[in-house]
């Protein structure tokens, strides 16, 4: 099977022009005999006439044989004229027969040399075939309107039929010599016309892994064009991944080193303590350290899913179970911490992946609920309203000032909250989430006037997984 395209145009220009070219010769034989075959029986015809006519006026007084010409191989043409009757008088144009020839009637009066005495005068007008001295004739008769003369012209079958074949052969033979010319001509256009493939092949071919830059759509074929704009789309995103995951790369790095630096010199104090309690106070410390380094190490993980993949959207989730789900879930935390988690669910689906709106709600839920201070309160409430679907997670804590929230949602970002526990990596994996699924999130005053109220608004989606 062949794989190239090239190599699938030309094997495909080939076979239809050479069809095509053989038809066409086809045709032009069968009509180049056809045609002959009618031009000769008209020549026939007309000879035919004309002797009847000649020997009219002749009276029969020229009788013999007239002999096979100068070029015998080629006279292939034949004739006998017969008088049947004695001329009546008065007859226009006719003249009384030769007083000389005293043989009975019919009578053969005139002949071509390679004709034979033998008697065809009682063979119908019109054509027909005959055999003479040996020789398929194709035969054309036709007596005078007297009924007095009787001429009878043939030519030789097969001399007639090498004439008809090599007129034939001479019409389909411009084809034949054409048709060779014409494939080469065929093969240089489709391979010129697949140059720019080939010259896209190696502009892509010699490209430095790190060389993204968008591919020249103006000396493409139009054909080409969607498939140059999607192969810059990738290029883009490809350089956009790139970019961001140098970006994301060096943050984590610096973002490790901290709490990895800090669990070795906590580590060193165990180590060195010289009492019960600075080991105990070191292995608290220690121990709180590992905690949100494997907590960092998690969300950095999520978060590069989300980076790595695009999240599938032809499901729905049902985003009143899910957070009554998780709010049952965190119950034990809330109450651990003396928090008032409360949840007001209205039915509300939304077009979504349901792991990743998991992660969404979990993420809302776990940043309330730590910065919510003891005997504070968190309320969640999900439904729809004007068209959307409104998720909105608030908490009675230390909130944010308004012209620091715009900077909420940036990676590593914990506002100098250094409460020990968070990366600041949560809102982003919200922002991302809610991007992928055409959500909005926007950031308010929590309740109370205070603390921090996170609303996310998803289009509303009526279909069933």
């Amino acid at each position: 099977m062949l794989r190239s395209l090239q190599a699938r145009l030309i094997a495909a220009a080939i076979f239809v022009l050479v069809l095509c070219g053989l038809l066409a010769a086809l045709g032009s034989y069968r009509a180049a005999i056809i045609e002959a075959d009618e031009i000769l029986d008209a020549q026939l015809a007309q000879l035919a006439q004309v002797l009847l006519f000649l020997s009219q006026v002749n009276g029969g007084l020229a009788s013999g044989d007239i002999g096979t010409g100068v070029h015998s191989d080629h006279s292939y043409t034949t004739f006998q004229i017969w008088q049947l009757k004695e001329p009546g008088p008065g007859g226009e144009g006719v003249y009384l027969s030769n007083p000389t020839d005293t043989r009975p009637f019919p009578r053969l009066i005139l002949r071509s040399g390679d004709m034979d005495n033998r008697r065809a005068f009682d063979r119908k007008d019109g054509y027909s075939h005959a055999e003479f001295a040996g020789r398929a004739l194709r035969i054309f008769a036709r007596t005078s309107a007297d009924g007095v003369y009787r001429v009878i012209a043939g030519q030789d079958l097969r001399d007639r039929q090498e004439m008809v074949e090599g007129i034939a052969r001479s019409n389909i033979r411009p084809y034949l010599l054409v048709l060779p010319l014409g494939i080469l001509v065929l093969v240089g256009l489709i391979y010129h016309s697949l140059g720019p493939i080939r010259r896209l092949t190696l502009e892509v071919s010699s490209r430095e892994p790190t060389h993204l830059a968008p591919l020249a759509v103006s000396h493409v074929p139009k054909e080409l064009d969607p498939l140059i704009r999607a192969l810059n789309d990738l290029l883009q995103r490809l350089q956009t991944a790139m970019e961001y995951e140098r970006q994301f790369t060096g943050a984590a790095a610096h973002e490790l080193r901290t709490p990895i630096a800090a669990l070795h010199a906590q580590l060193d104090a165990m180590r060195l303590a010289g009492d019960k309690e600075t080991r105990i106070r070191a292995h608290q410390q220690a121990s709180a350290t590992a905690i949100r380094l494997a907590r960092l190490v998690n969300q950095l993980l999520t978060l590069s899913r989300f980076d790595a993949e695009s999240l599938p959207s032809g499901h729905t989730t049902d985003l009143a179970g899910l957070a009554r789900e998780l709010c049952q879930d965190m119950g034990p935390t809330a109450i651990r911490r003396d928090i008032d988690l409360s949840l007001r669910a209205l039915a509300a689906r939304v077009r979504g992946d349901e792991d990743a709106m998991r992660i969404l709600l979990r993420n809302l839920l776990d940043n309330a609920l730590r910065y919510t201070p003891k005997g504070g309160r968190v309320e969640v409430s999900v439904g729809p309203v004007d068209g959307i679907v409104r998720l909105v997670v608030a908490d009675s804590g230390p909130g944010v000032p308004p012209q620091r929230r715009a900077a909420l949602g940036q990676r590593f970002n914990r506002l100098d909250q250094m409460d020990g526990t968070g990366v600041g990596l949560g809102l982003s994996i919200v922002l991302g989430i809610a991007d992928q699924f055409e959500g909005r999130v926007t950031f308010g005053p929590g309740l109370d006037e205070q603390g921090l109220a996170v609303t996310v608004e998803f289009p509303v989606s009526g279909e069933a997984d």
